[in-house]
């Protein structure tokens, strides 16, 4: 989502989503569920696993419902209107070799604030979190029940878009795969953003402007998301992944909402992977993931005694396990969007299926 920033109010809405894609035949032979109806980790990732290999006949938009491995594809929503989700301004100062002081903010998690984003020495080619959400009644914003899961990129991404540009060493890319839930400009939703920062000219083709230098566009479809998420409800929000697939043509978000084999459903939808993940993976080098506030640097304003636990989990090829070597909990954001909620310690792993990075932030 947007990047927040000390200038007029913008912001971006990127996020990107990662898909969780795990070797079937390490975990085939664990119980699909767990007695009262909830699901294993294990064998929510063998569903997923089942899902994603799949076929699929052609590019766009699917779902898929536990138990069944099918993937039904669905109308996509078409072109939605750019609501920018960007960078925040410090980070944009960074990229151009500057700094500014920046007050810290305890009860504020993203922005110019601070996150936890997993660094990973290889080249991951699917990245995702898990989400364990308890004690939530209420999330309020400028609408009730607005926020996004986002999946940001290293806004650091090369791209032949940024040739055009007025000085082409000083542009990036960055995408995001995003769930925005109860948006008044999107809906509930999941799509693919993605940027040209520092463009500072006339944006290619089928990109917009943010009036401050930098090309934006969506995804050319978005999935919707059929009942959006409340305060009640949100503990439902499972897993938000993005997967580029090595020698294919497009990159992929993916949303998991359902926390018992009565409720799973899986989303996708189809990039357009303008920075070539699926051929360039040494490019992406760190995710950051969370839930934020919707679009154009808002806050999601939970109740208190919340309590949100994220695992971040990457991979290096899809379909096995990559390098186990620990992965690095660094701090930073890389989106406007922010939540009131306040940070514990991340503790990072690289002995588990996937290399991971773990920490919780409650009020």
């Amino acid at each position: 989502m947007s990047v927040s920033e000390k200038r007029p109010n913008r912001s971006r809405l990127v996020v990107a989503m990662v898909v969780l894609f795990i070797p079937i035949g390490i975990i085939l032979g664990q119980e699909v569920s767990n007695s009262d109806g909830g699901m294993s980790q294990a064998s929510l990732r063998t569903w997923h696993e089942a899902v994603q290999t799949a076929p699929r006949p052609e590019k766009g938009c699917y779902k898929a419902v536990y138990p069944s491995t099918q993937m039904i594809k669905i109308a996509c929503v078409p072109s939605l209107p750019v609501v920018p989700m960007e960078l925040p301004y410090d980070v944009k100062l960074a990229l151009k070799g500057e700094s500014e002081n920046q007050s810290i903010q305890p009860m504020t998690v993203g922005g110019s604030y601070g996150d936890y984003i997993l660094q990973w020495d290889h080249e991951p080619t699917s990245v995702y979190a898990n989400f364990s959400i308890s004690g939530v009644t209420s999330i309020t914003g400028p609408n009730a029940n607005e926020f996004s899961a986002q999946v940001n990129t290293n806004p650091t991404l090369s791209s032949p878009q940024c040739a055009g540009a007025s000085n082409p060493s000083a542009c990036h890319g960055w995408e995001q795969a995003v769930f925005a839930n109860n948006t008044p400009s999107y809906g509930t939703v999941l799509l693919m953003q993605y940027w040209l920062l520092d463009y500072n000219n006339s944006c290619p083709s089928g990109w917009s402007s943010d009036g401050y230098g930098d090309c934006v566009k969506n995804s050319t479809n978005a999935v919707p998301v059929s009942t959006p998420l409340t305060g009640s409800t949100i503990n439902t929000l499972s897993a938000i992944g993005i997967t580029a697939t090595p020698g294919s043509s497009y990159e992929y978000g993916w949303l998991s909402v359902g926390n018992n084999i009565n409720t799973m459903v899986d989303y996708y939808v189809y990039g357009d992977d303008p920075f070539s993940l699926t051929s360039n993976q040494t490019q992406w080098r760190s995710t950051e993931i969370n839930i934020f506030g919707g679009p154009g640097g808002q806050t999601a304003y939970f109740n208190n005694n919340s309590m949100i636990s994220i695992t971040i989990r990457v991979s290096d090829a899809v379909g096995r396990v990559g390098d186990r070597d620990t992965p690095t909990c660094a701090g930073g954001s890389t989106t406007a969007e922010m939540n009131n909620l306040v940070l514990g310690t991340c503790q990072a792993f690289g002995v588990n299926y996937w290399p991971e990075i773990s920490f919780s932030e409650s009020n």
